[in-house]
């Protein structure tokens, strides 16, 4: 995986099925809380647990920055969302607290 090969082409590499790499690397992914495969690596990296391989060191760093850049507009995205739940969310008691003025007004002037 840090290497940037897919499943398919560790499984050749490895002489195993398809199916065997996917199942193994599905499982390295959940223990890591991985969201994808680049964030995989990135975890494996931090906990040394993994060395880059040097033979194709300037694609895999282009690879290993666009899941960065990946993770970043995803991160951005949920802000957003966030934010525009937040501003949703005080609209709604703008307008809860208008609807609570008015009725406190029409049962002052019932009185």
């Amino acid at each position: 995986m840090a290497g940037g090969h897919s499943n398919r082409e560790i499984a050749e590499a490895l002489n195993l099925h398809y199916e065997t790499i996917k199942n193994h690397v599905s499982q390295i992914m959940g223990k890591l809380n991985a969201k994808n495969r680049t964030h995989a690596v990135m975890i494996m990296l931090r906990q040394k647990e993994v060395a880059m391989p040097e033979k194709n060191l300037t694609r895999n760093l282009t690879l290993l920055i666009k899941g960065i850049d990946k993770l970043i507009q995803d991160v951005e995205r949920d802000v957003r969302q966030i934010t525009d739940n937040v501003h949703e969310v005080k609209d709604n008691i703008g307008d809860i607290k208008h609807k609570l003025t008015h009725l406190e007004d029409e049962q002052e002037g019932d009185t």
